[in-house]
């Protein structure tokens, strides 16, 4: 097949200094890198904003509802829902419909309360960290998508914060980041590549230019600079320019196809894409060495 990235070139990068402290508390420069990937548009399919919440059907299931009419809508992998007092859930893998569908999830916080009076607590929708994301990637293509809390678990004490679930461990690492003003999209950017010390992190990629300005607001972009202080990480050059990891054909690994969502899987990378009329909607792809 054809790169995944042939239609997009790659915009001025935009770089960040972050500070990573070890168990022993051994200071590290991690260089976190984002790369804005600029392409013509998708249209015709719904994205972030587009969808939300019509039902809480169990710990393990939601139901989602949209008003896009154009054509489908795609729910990103590792989109999480977090309401207060709620019980907080990810989705596992992207998923496509029309009108309404209902989805697996994974519970990531403690607690009994649910989603049961939408109207009245309305779910706020952000992304669940990069790290985690890889684990559900693992686990949903084991068929093991109920298992995701030792995942966190693990995740939380590599993290060296003391919080019990996700999005506690979420602010915390954002105010240790330091990073709140992140770049603003490029005109034109539908998508993103992150770097972490050389090393590529993952791959985003929306419809449309202003689909992703939403999706990066709403917490893509959180989500990838948690990892750039959550521990320390070396530097590790890779073959060539960054450029050429991009765009190259490393990121040509087409695999199985699960219903509308082709999953993607090359050794040290996975993820998922959509296609709509012969191009490029959505994809994800993350590096498994998160």
């Amino acid at each position: 097949m054809k790169n995944l990235l042939h239609e997009f070139t790659i915009g001025q990068p935009a770089v960040y200094n972050c500070q990573s402290v070890d168990a022993d508390g051994q200071i590290y420069g991690n260089v976190l890198v984002y790369w804005p990937l600029l392409g013509p548009p998708v249209r015709g399919v719904g994205f972030w904003g587009d969808f939300g919440l019509e039902q809480d059907l169990a710990y393990n299931r939601l139901k989602f509802k949209t008003t896009w009419a154009d054509g489908p809508c795609v729910i990103p992998q590792g989109t999480m829902l977090v309401g207060q007092g709620a019980q907080a859930r990810t989705v596992p893998g992207a998923e496509v419909f029309y009108c309404s569908t209902t989805v697996k999830a994974n519970c990531v916080e403690p607690g009994q309360a649910g989603f049961f009076h939408v109207k009245q607590n309305q779910p706020t929708f952000t992304m669940m960290p990069v790290g985690l994301r890889v684990q559900a990637h693992r686990l949903r293509h084991q068929g093991r998508t109920q298992t995701l809390w030792p995942a966190i678990r693990q995740y939380n004490l590599e993290s060296r914060v003391n919080a019990d679930n996700v999005p506690a461990l979420v602010d915390a690492m954002r105010s240790r980041a330091n990073l709140m003003e992140l770049p603003k999209p490029l005109p034109g950017q539908r998508g993103v590549a992150v770097t972490l010390n050389s090393v590529l992190l993952g791959v985003e990629i929306a419809p449309t230019a202003e689909q992703f300005g939403r999706w990066w607001a709403g917490g893509l972009a959180q989500s990838y600079a948690v990892e750039a202080v959550r521990k320390a990480r070396p530097l590790r050059l890779g073959p060539g320019g960054i450029e050429d990891i991009l765009l190259g054909a490393d990121l040509g690994i087409q695999r199985g196809i699960a219903g509308k969502v082709i999953n993607l899987e090359r050794k040290g990378l996975r993820g998922q894409a959509v296609y709509y009329g012969g191009r490029l909607a959505y994809a994800t792809v993350l590096s498994e060495e998160v």
